[in-house]
């Protein structure tokens, strides 16, 4: 992923609009990692029943979250998970 994903099959799979908004202007994917632009900066792997693994390459930020939600995928969930790494990440860099 580190060395570009593919934005055209970012567009046309299945999650497009699940991370629309969350990771950055040019999302893509590969390998089972998520990034938000083209030069991999900002990594996400997703485990179902809500495990998340965020990686800021640029920043040195790692944020894991363990987790065992009741369903595999809950989207307004893991959209809340991304927006709370954008807030530890925010805090974390202004100290």
């Amino acid at each position: 992923m580190l060395h570009k994903g593919s934005a055209e099959a970012w567009a046309n799979g299945p999650f497009a609009k699940f991370f629309e908004g969350l990771l950055g202007s040019a999302p893509a994917y590969r390998d089972c990692w998520y990034s938000g632009d083209m030069e991999g900066k900002v990594l996400m792997a997703l485990g179902i029943f809500g495990q998340q693994l965020i990686v800021d390459v640029k920043n040195d930020i790692v944020v894991a979250k363990t987790s065992s939600m009741e369903s595999p995928m809950q989207v307004e969930k893991t959209r809340l998970q991304t927006a709370a790494f954008q807030e530890v990440k925010r805090v974390l860099l202004s100290s």
